[in-house]
Protein backbone atom coordinates (compact mmCIF):
# COMPACT_ATOMS: atom_id res chain seq x y z
CA UNK A 1 0.00 0.00 0.00
CA UNK A 2 1.03 3.37 -0.85
CA UNK A 3 0.18 6.46 1.16
CA UNK A 4 0.70 9.56 -0.99
CA UNK A 5 0.16 13.36 -0.10
CA UNK A 6 -1.80 15.87 -2.22
CA UNK A 7 0.79 16.41 -4.58
CA UNK A 8 0.17 12.79 -5.41
CA UNK A 9 3.95 12.09 -4.17
CA UNK A 10 4.09 8.70 -2.25
CA UNK A 11 5.15 9.07 1.39
CA UNK A 12 4.73 6.20 2.80
CA UNK A 13 5.11 2.80 1.89
CA UNK A 14 3.38 -0.55 3.76
CA UNK A 15 4.65 -4.21 2.94
CA UNK A 16 2.52 -7.39 4.93
CA UNK A 17 5.39 -9.94 5.46
CA UNK A 18 5.23 -13.34 5.70
CA UNK A 19 2.14 -15.64 5.74
CA UNK A 20 2.12 -16.71 9.61
CA UNK A 21 -0.50 -16.51 11.92
CA UNK A 22 1.35 -13.08 13.04
CA UNK A 23 0.69 -10.65 10.96
CA UNK A 24 3.82 -8.34 10.09
CA UNK A 25 4.15 -5.11 8.21
CA UNK A 26 6.95 -3.16 7.15
CA UNK A 27 6.23 0.67 7.74
CA UNK A 28 8.47 2.76 5.54
CA UNK A 29 8.79 6.75 5.57
CA UNK A 30 11.06 9.17 5.64
CA UNK A 31 13.55 7.13 4.62
CA UNK A 32 12.98 4.87 7.29
CA UNK A 33 11.45 1.34 8.55
CA UNK A 34 9.61 0.11 11.10
CA UNK A 35 8.33 -3.31 11.88
CA UNK A 36 5.08 -3.94 13.17
CA UNK A 37 4.35 -7.15 14.53
CA UNK A 38 0.31 -7.84 15.64
CA UNK A 39 -0.67 -11.28 17.19
CA UNK A 40 -4.29 -11.60 17.66
CA UNK A 41 -5.08 -14.75 20.12
CA UNK A 42 -9.16 -14.87 20.81
CA UNK A 43 -10.27 -11.54 22.65
CA UNK A 44 -6.64 -10.57 23.10
CA UNK A 45 -3.80 -8.74 20.69
CA UNK A 46 -0.57 -8.24 21.27
CA UNK A 47 1.22 -5.25 19.15
CA UNK A 48 4.88 -4.67 18.93
CA UNK A 49 6.90 -2.26 17.24
CA UNK A 50 10.52 -2.61 15.81
CA UNK A 51 12.83 0.82 14.79
CA UNK A 52 10.80 3.15 17.09
CA UNK A 53 10.34 3.66 20.76
CA UNK A 54 6.48 3.13 20.26
CA UNK A 55 3.91 1.11 22.33
CA UNK A 56 -0.22 0.78 22.58
CA UNK A 57 -2.19 1.48 25.12
CA UNK A 58 -5.94 0.69 24.71
CA UNK A 59 -7.54 -1.99 22.74
CA UNK A 60 -6.47 -2.22 19.07
CA UNK A 61 -9.27 -5.22 18.60
CA UNK A 62 -12.55 -2.55 19.10
CA UNK A 63 -10.60 0.28 17.51
CA UNK A 64 -9.82 2.19 20.63
CA UNK A 65 -6.34 3.00 21.56
CA UNK A 66 -3.55 5.03 22.23
CA UNK A 67 -0.06 5.06 20.49
CA UNK A 68 2.30 6.06 22.67
CA UNK A 69 5.91 7.10 22.63
CA UNK A 70 9.03 6.00 25.17
CA UNK A 71 8.41 8.69 27.85
CA UNK A 72 4.69 7.41 27.78
CA UNK A 73 3.42 10.49 25.96
CA UNK A 74 0.56 10.28 23.41
CA UNK A 75 1.84 10.21 20.02
CA UNK A 76 -1.63 9.76 18.16
CA UNK A 77 -4.96 8.84 19.64
CA UNK A 78 -7.21 6.63 17.74
CA UNK A 79 -10.92 6.12 17.79
CA UNK A 80 -12.76 3.31 15.56
CA UNK A 81 -17.50 4.10 15.42
CA UNK A 82 -18.56 0.95 13.84
CA UNK A 83 -21.76 2.47 13.01
CA UNK A 84 -20.65 5.04 10.49
CA UNK A 85 -17.05 2.53 9.41
CA UNK A 86 -14.61 5.61 10.17
CA UNK A 87 -11.48 5.53 11.85
CA UNK A 88 -10.25 8.42 13.52
CA UNK A 89 -6.99 9.77 14.53
CA UNK A 90 -6.15 12.48 16.97
CA UNK A 91 -2.40 13.76 16.62
CA UNK A 92 -0.64 14.90 19.12
CA UNK A 93 2.89 14.74 17.15
CA UNK A 94 3.43 15.69 13.82
CA UNK A 95 7.21 14.26 14.10
CA UNK A 96 6.10 10.25 13.71
CA UNK A 97 2.62 11.34 11.49
CA UNK A 98 3.30 8.89 9.06
CA UNK A 99 3.83 5.93 10.71
CA UNK A 100 0.60 6.13 13.11
CA UNK A 101 -1.31 6.27 9.54
CA UNK A 102 0.78 3.62 8.90
CA UNK A 103 0.33 1.57 12.24
CA UNK A 104 -3.51 2.35 12.08
CA UNK A 105 -3.96 1.27 8.45
CA UNK A 106 -2.12 -2.00 9.70
CA UNK A 107 -4.14 -2.44 12.90
CA UNK A 108 -7.20 -1.76 11.09
CA UNK A 109 -6.43 -4.52 8.38
CA UNK A 110 -7.00 -7.21 10.51
CA UNK A 111 -10.94 -6.75 10.15
CA UNK A 112 -11.00 -8.65 13.64
CA UNK A 113 -14.86 -8.37 15.46
CA UNK A 114 -16.02 -6.70 12.08
CA UNK A 115 -18.28 -9.02 10.92
CA UNK A 116 -22.10 -8.23 11.94
CA UNK A 117 -23.93 -10.47 14.37
CA UNK A 118 -26.23 -13.11 11.99
CA UNK A 119 -29.57 -12.74 12.93
CA UNK A 120 -32.16 -15.92 13.98
CA UNK A 121 -35.18 -15.30 12.12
Amino acid sequence: MRIRDKDEAVVCKIRRLGFSALSMFAIRADDETVRLNIAVAGAVATVRFRGISFCIRGDVLTGNYDILDADNSVVCTVYKDFAKRTLTLKMSSEERELFCIGAAVCIDSLSVNTTPALQMT
